[in-house]
């Protein structure tokens, strides 16, 4: 019997530039840095070939890896987004709440109650 093990996936080649931003992904917020992504040909999980190498913007803490245009439209859409969804801070612990919330994510409490909507 022959088993043939090899397969190919993204591997960060090098950092071309750190800190070029803020990560968008919801509750990371961490620093996001330009690199140097290539396609990777393994063999029994041994590195053989790199190939297609391309700029990409990586986060380390959440892993988030895509292309500056996508990061500028996160940046764009995020910036909308809290601007027309934040029904405004928990008075316990000042955590920003968006509208449709029913519990403080930080500290539990009950928006509905601490929140009433007077419309």
């Amino acid at each position: 019997m022959f088993f043939f093990i090899a397969g190919v996936e993204p591997t960060i080649r090098r950092t071309l530039q750190s800190n070029i931003g803020t990560c968008q992904v919801p509750y990371c917020g961490n620093t996001v840095h330009l690199v140097e992504v290539a396609n990777t040909f393994k063999l029994l999980f041994v590195p053989i070939w790199s190939f297609a190498p391309k700029q990409l913007v990586y986060c380390n803490t959440c892993r988030y890896l895509g292309t500056q245009t996508e990061f500028s439209d996160q940046q764009w859409a995020a910036s909308r987004i809290t601007q027309y969804s934040i029904r405004g801070p928990c008075q316990a612990c000042g955590t920003p709440i968006q509208r449709d919330w029913c519990f403080c994510p930080n500290c539990g409490r009950d928006m509905d109650l601490a929140m009433p909507d007077l419309s």
